[in-house]
């Protein structure tokens, strides 16, 4: 039997707490207009979403996009990047939520 899906990680706050991605998944997925997207923290602990858009939809999307992101990203920064694709990740699994802060502190502590 094989099991295929979404790999996801947490996401890390500067003091070492953690973010459920499901719960940044369900604001981003409950925007209209997005065509596909991917949810990167980045080693500064800031986040970026790169989101592929709909034309038509792009300023209502946005505008709900930095309504909700506040919500559930707990004063971590963050920024929106318009992109036209989004390939798909290597071994045709979606990674939906990346935290590369977690798995540099996961290095650190050596695991």
């Amino acid at each position: 039997m094989r099991i295929e899906g979404r790999v996801v990680d947490c996401i890390l706050t500067r003091d070492g707490g953690l973010i459920s991605p499901y719960v940044v998944l369900n604001v981003v997925q409950s925007v209209e207009g997005l065509r596909k997207f991917r949810i990167i923290q980045q080693q500064d602990y800031s986040v970026e979403i790169l989101a592929s858009i709909i034309p038509d939809e792009a300023e209502r999307a946005l505008k709900e996009l930095e309504e909700k992101l506040p919500q559930v990203l707990h004063r971590l920064k963050y920024k929106i990047t318009i992109v036209d694709d989004i390939p798909e990740s290597i071994g045709n699994k979606a990674k939906l939520v990346e935290s590369l802060s977690l798995r540099l502190e996961a290095s650190r502590r050596g695991g």
